[in-house]
């Protein structure tokens, strides 16, 4: 799916039960762009963030490229970022992949 996006992020909400919605898009996530994606008000009962493709090598402040390593950015760790998150049956696969090497690595962090 990720390759398949126009700006080659997804952004993504998952709620305290592991139910995750992810849409392309450019848009911050903020509370009316949660409601208008999930029908639901956002009242900080949602891990919150964004998944793109990164270049570890390049220094340019892992900014999204179209292929390389998986970035995933967990916004709101704080509250509950982290722990919904990791109810999701997809998130929990990619947290997996943490100490992988390679292109199957993925780079995860929460802020």
């Amino acid at each position: 799916m990720l390759k398949k996006t126009k700006f080659k992020e997804l952004r993504f909400v998952v709620d305290k039960k592991g139910k995750m919605w992810a849409w392309d898009t450019e848009d911050a996530l903020h509370e009316p762009v949660v409601f208008a994606m999930t029908g639901q008000k956002y009242v900080g009962d949602y891990a919150k963030g964004m998944i793109n493709f990164i270049n570890p090598d390049d220094e340019d402040d892992y900014m999204a490229v179209p292929d390389g390593n998986l970035h995933v950015l967990v916004l709101n760790t704080r509250t509950v970022g982290d722990n919904f998150a990791l109810k999701n049956k997809t998130m929990k696969a990619l947290a997996k992949r943490v100490n992988s090497k390679g292109k199957d690595r993925v780079w995860w962090k929460g802020v």
